[in-house]
């Protein structure tokens, strides 16, 4: 008989990936080979926690196994002061002659706590400066760093010696407004030029960087090919929008290759309405970073896509003439006061009302706006303030945008929209002669661009302008039947019709909320059968906030008419459950008609304990029903 072959290094080193780490203790004892490949898989990414019971274990473990370490994170106790010597002979193989040199970098504490930050890289000891790595350090590609600024001074020392990292991941959370920790992202840039994803995090740290060139010549030599590093993502913080200077997003000029940058932390101290500066932050990238094609945001941030100038004073007739001909402002003298009053609030109704109309027709030709990111295909907003005139424009320029998500509704900020580029030539007061300050202002924001927030309607028009969307989520934000409803086409034929999107052959991913009446059942159908025209869909949700009723009697049929029932794989949170009057045959019709949907989850009222499974259940279907269905999941949506 002949003895089975053994399964090869690569296939084994394949599977282990995918074990736990007690696995892949007793898999180092079936053999000599599985030993060497668990073994290698066991220590190639660790984490360096005190506070962990394995930790005593490990780090003994790793000091004859450095040479397998690839991936760490570096977790130190709150207030820590000291580091474990051990964790630096790991990492770096350092050993020094003289054993003060090293007791002085583990116990030194920065004495700068008083002045406004503490800069730790003019604080490195003269005895780091000069040692030696030792020839055993490990080839690390991934290393994380979580814990506060206190011992800064040792991570430098250690971040700058891993120039073989593609991965760095720092957070320092914030401790003080007297403290912070500075990343000097010249010296990380060129200490790591193998770096690809780069995450800076926390409110915690601050940046310093050199300042731009001034000469063209110098410039062009700063930014040139040789020099631009080969980054691809970047998360940072949001005070680092509020830099100044006059050369603030400098330290972007060697970020050439940069794909994606992700603003995360929380509101910070650094953070206030003047020293925002949206426009000089994506001028900047436009710039130096061509090849930008996802945003990313986690908090709340002022985020400019688009460059509006500012109209000159010599274009102000063009804005104020359609109104006064449309219509026209009179007050006699011998009106009351409540007649003008009147008159002036329909006045400014209708004004108000014609300017937006106007710009939206500047914007969807595509001239008023320059975009600073042409080749966006994903952005991602958390808590942020997206004005119209941006979310419009996007709409009409930007063909390679696929992903476009709102993870939750902001707060509704009015300092957000009354800043503007302050250009001394172009917004210096115009006089506009009106007896009413209010109109006055409206029309200088118009010329000023100030932003504005946008509205259901606006979602809508990006829906029907934008081709490529693969994915639309939105979270807290409500669509209106009203503004779905095309209004010019609906006198026309005197039923309501719903303007088609354009995106409806390429969206596989859904997330919506429609409010509409639950009276009237013709405008559901009208609402499934528009959503059914997305024949590609493979991902519908809809949040507790929507208004849809999932009945054969409001037309729910009519979502599988255009072929979706091919493509469909999960419903979530199908609205309005408690208006169904036959709830199994309802899922025993998407059962049918779906045959590659696995997942339906449903909103219920009638709520049923479960204790096995620790959460709340609702049996729609028997077990002989079930198994004529390929929905694998039928459960009721948390609130």
């Amino acid at each position: 008989m002949i003895a089975p072959r053994p399964l090869p290094a690569e296939v084994l080193a394949h599977i282990f990936r995918y074990l736990t780490p007690r696995s892949l203790y007793q898999s180092m004892l079936v053999s000599r080979l599985w030993h060497g490949e668990a073994e290698a898989q066991l220590y190639s990414n660790v984490e360096f926690n005190s506070s962990h019971k394995h930790y005593r274990a490990l780090v003994p473990a790793l000091t004859a196994r450095k040479h397998l370490l690839r991936r760490v994170a570096w977790i130190p106790n709150e207030g820590c002061e000291t580091v474990d010597l051990k964790i630096l002979d790991i990492l770096l193989d350092y050993r020094p002659d003289n054993p003060t040199d090293l007791a002085f970098l583990v116990s030194h504490n920065n004495t700068t706590t008083t002045t406004t930050h503490m800069t730790a890289t003019a604080s490195l000891s003269p005895a780091l400066s000069e040692y030696t790595l030792g020839p055993n350090r490990p080839a690390l590609t991934h290393f994380s760093f979580y814990g506060d600024g206190e011992i800064g001074i040792c991570l430098n020392s250690v971040v700058y010696s891993l120039t073989t990292l593609t991965v760095l991941d720092l957070c320092f959370p914030f401790i003080g407004v007297n403290i912070s920790y500075i990343v000097d992202m010249d010296k990380t840039l060129t200490a790591l030029p193998c770096l690809k994803v780069l995450s800076v995090d926390g409110d915690g740290w601050m940046y310093t960087y050199a300042q731009a060139a001034e000469t063209p010549e110098d410039r062009n030599e700063a930014t040139g090919p040789e020099l631009q590093h080969c980054l691809e993502s970047f998360k940072f913080s949001a005070h680092v929008l509020c830099c100044e200077g006059s050369a603030p997003f400098a330290f972007f000029r060697r970020l050439g290759n940069l794909r994606r940058i992700d603003i995360g932390s929380e509101y910070s101290f650094y953070m206030n309405t003047t020293s925002y500066r949206p426009w000089a932050f994506g001028r900047a990238l436009r710039q130096y970073c061509p090849k930008l094609e996802s945003i990313v945001t986690d908090t709340e941030v002022r985020l400019w896509l688009f460059d509006l100038p500012i109209l000159s004073a010599d274009r102000i007739a063009h804005i104020t003439a359609p109104v006064a001909d449309t219509f026209p402002f009179n007050i006699e003298s011998d009106m009351s006061d409540s007649t003008i009053y009147g008159i002036a609030s329909e006045y400014e109704d209708r004004l108000r009302q014609l300017l937006q109309e106007q710009e939206v027709e500047e914007l969807l030709e595509g001239k008023a706006a320059v975009p600073f990111f042409p080749q966006l295909k994903t952005l991602v907003i958390a808590e942020n303030i997206l004005s119209a005139q941006d979310l419009i424009s996007l709409g009409v320029q930007a063909p390679f945008l696929t992903h476009f998500e709102i993870r939750c509704q902001p707060a509704r900020d009015g300092n957000f929209w009354d800043i503007y580029e302050r250009d001394a030539s172009a917004a210096t007061k115009t006089a506009i002669h009106s007896s009413i300050p209010s109109i006055d202002a409206m029309i200088e924001n118009q010329r000023l661009r100030k932003r504005r927030s946008f509205t259901s309607s606006d979602l809508v028009l990006l829906l029907q302008l934008c081709s490529s969307l693969r994915y639309f989520s939105l979270a807290g934000y409500c669509i209106y039947f009203d503004d779905l409803v095309d209004a010019l086409a609906t006198v026309a034929t005197g039923t309501p019709v719903i303007q088609p999107w354009a995106c409806e052959k390429t969206l596989e991913t859904l997330n919506i909320t429609i409010k509409i009446p639950v009276e009237n059942p013709e405008q559901h159908s009208l609402i499934w059968k528009h959503l059914g025209r997305c024949w590609r869909l493979r991902s519908l949700k809809f949040s507790q906030e929507c208004c849809l009723v999932p009945s054969f009697a409001y037309g729910i049929a009519g979502l599988l008419e255009g072929g979706m029932g091919e493509t469909l794989k999960e419903i979530r949170r199908l609205p309005e459950w408690r208006e169904v009057k036959d709830p199994r045959e309802m899922v025993l019709w998407f059962g049918r008609s779906c045959p590659r949907l696995m997942v339906l989850g449903i909103e219920h009222t009638g709520y049923v304990m479960d204790a096995k499974r620790r959460g709340t259940t609702f049996k729609v279907l028997d077990d002989e029903d079930a198994k004529q269905c390929s929905i694998h999941r039928v459960f009721v949506e948390p609130n």
